[in-house]
């Protein structure tokens, strides 16, 4: 596989975060979490992929999945569907009605997902080993990411790319068919994604909107700010790591063998 250039990178990290977000807006319950995850694991083997990283994209699941991942997911499924099916009507209503607002906050997280993956990458991080090391190495990166996500205001992001998608007339239905034709499709590249024909200028306005928002000077600046807030919560998650006290157990290891002082052992009388 040849190393795509940064303006391809550029490119489909925007069409794969705008496509991310817009997953709300699929009237089904459960697909639009399943789509929404295909997507982000298409945004992840991308950017491993311009990285040099040659693993399967599985082995850092926890980057585009999330934390608990699949397990926790399969464990809620049959408590959660009648939920989803109630819920799912007043739900994606809504998310119509605030479409902008609802893309524009998603589009945001999935961006500074990507660049948080990206200088996690560019560190050093994520360089292979066994699939339990990878899938912890991403575990932590995907913690430390959290964190920085609450910790830092991107309102001016979310309000610059609201603006942008604004401009765009038919994008939330443009990128919704899409979704439903991927889904139908029930199977997509990690490295390509495929617009339908009907829908490709209205998306590539949408990805062109969001690319020329990032290219702003006070954007840029802001995704810096971001990038200095993860690298902090980064180096406090790995730290945490390194300091780690001993697991369960190894604690009832030590304290078997520690030698038991309030015993007292007294002579036994034979009558």
């Amino acid at each position: 596989m040849t190393e795509p250039s940064a303006p391809q990178t550029t490119h489909v990290r925007a069409l794969t975060a705008l496509l991310a977000s817009a997953t709300r807006l699929v009237p089904m319950p459960l697909v639009d979490d399943w789509l929404r995850v295909r997507i982000l694991r298409t945004m992840v083997a991308r950017s491993l992929a311009a990285h040099g990283r040659p693993y399967p994209t599985a082995c850092v699941a926890p980057l585009y999945e999330g934390e608990g991942g699949c397990v926790v997911g399969c464990l809620t499924f049959f408590f959660w569907l009648p939920v989803a099916f109630l819920l799912s009507p007043v739900r994606k209503i809504a998310a119509f009605v605030r479409a902008a607002r609802g893309l524009s906050r998603d589009l945001t997280h999935a961006l500074l997902l990507g660049r948080a993956l990206d200088r996690a990458l560019d560190s050093g991080m994520l360089l292979g080993g066994s699939r339990a090391q990878l899938a912890s190495e991403a575990r932590l990166v995907r913690r430390a990411f959290d964190d920085a996500a609450l910790a830092f205001d991107a309102r001016s992001i979310r309000h610059a790319l609201e603006e942008a998608l604004g401009t765009v007339r038919g994008l939330p239905g443009a990128a919704v068919r899409t979704l439903r034709a991927i889904f139908r499709a029930r199977r997509m590249d990690e490295v390509e994604i495929t617009v339908p024909d009907a829908e490709r200028e209205v998306i590539d306005r949408g990805v062109a909107a969001v690319e020329n928002t990032l290219a702003r000077e006070d954007i840029a600046a802001e995704l810096a700010t971001f990038v200095r807030v993860f690298d902090a919560s980064l180096r406090a998650h790995r730290a945490r790591g390194k300091a780690r006290p001993p697991g369960p157990r190894s604690a009832r290891r030590q304290v078997s063998r520690a030698p038991r002082r309030d015993v007292v052992h007294r002579p036994v009388r034979h009558s």
